[in-house]
């Protein structure tokens, strides 16, 4: 180095004389042979040179003691860098499963079955057809409807109800236009098998910038569950905990993954790891 330098112990982690910049727990001599870093751990230190001008932030040589502004604070030292964060936990759900459910709509009286042709007046509906539950009914969906249907309406004096199957219920359809109410569990019912509604049909090639078609597939129903006045609700299987910590590092082939909180996860489900940095 050209110029000397001595320890100052009046000059705390933040400041910076001549040419040596003090950041945190590192100070780093910058002169005309380049720099070096010196870790110096829990010592608050400071440097001035001897007995060499410095030069000053345009690179013209200075007087002897020559010392650039300093911000004001607050600094970032190496005790206030780093923050230990506690995310809280979740408030545990109500969890009603199995027996314990109350207030399940596919469990009350008065329904109407979609598989009885007596709910349709004679005839069960068929595949590709248009579909309009009769008025002031409530009609529960109990099992796979076999087929692709086309427009389902349900009036406003009406409800759609889906139930629960152990083999699972699929529900296939191009539209469904709910004005009254369609259902599928409740808060205090949530369903515990599969409701799969699939909603079909094709692309329309004359979309305009809007994405609308001005021949073909107008109704806001082609492809959607359109609600206009009505209701709209499903309640499915509450899980807890959506988000946990690992108990443990999980290593390239591991089988196992253990973790700090219990869960109701279910086989085939996708677990996510993220970055353990937060």
């Amino acid at each position: 180095f050209s110029a000397t330098y001595v320890f100052d112990d009046s000059i705390t982690d933040s400041s910076v004389v001549g040419g040596a910049g003090v950041v945190q727990r590192y100070i780093y001599f910058q002169g005309p042979e380049g720099g070096v870093d010196i870790a110096i751990d829990n010592v608050r230190f400071g440097l001035k040179p001897t007995p060499a001008p410095t030069p000053s932030p345009t690179g013209v040589p200075t007087p002897e003691g020559w010392t650039p502004p300093i911000p004001s604070g607050p600094y970032i030292t190496a005790e206030s860098s780093s923050e230990l964060i506690n995310i809280p936990d979740p408030p545990a759900p109500v969890m009603l499963e199995g027996p314990n459910r109350v207030g399940c709509p596919h469990f009350d009286s008065g329904l109407m079955s979609w598989n009885d042709p007596a709910t349709w007046g004679g005839t069960v509906p068929t595949v590709g057809s248009d579909v309009t539950l009769p008025a002031a009914s409530r009609v529960l969906v109990s099992e796979t409807v076999p087929g692709t249907l086309g427009l389902v309406t349900v009036p406003a004096s009406s409800e759609l109800v889906f139930g629960e199957n152990p083999s699972g219920i699929a529900f296939d359809a191009t539209g469904i236009d709910v004005r009254g109410t369609l259902t599928a569990g409740s808060e205090t019912c949530r369903l515990e098998t599969k409701v799969v509604i699939t909603l079909h049909g094709t692309r329309p090639t004359d979309l305009n910038i809007e994405g609308k078609s001005a021949t073909t597939h107008t109704t806001s129903t082609y492809k959607g569950i359109s609600v206009e006045g009505g209701r709209l609700e499903l309640h499915g299987r509450r899980y807890s905990r959506t988000w946990t910590r690992l108990a443990k590092t999980v290593e390239p082939g591991d089988r196992t993954i253990l973790l700090q909180h219990g869960v109701n996860w279910r086989v085939g489900q996708r677990i996510v790891l993220v970055t353990t940095a937060v």
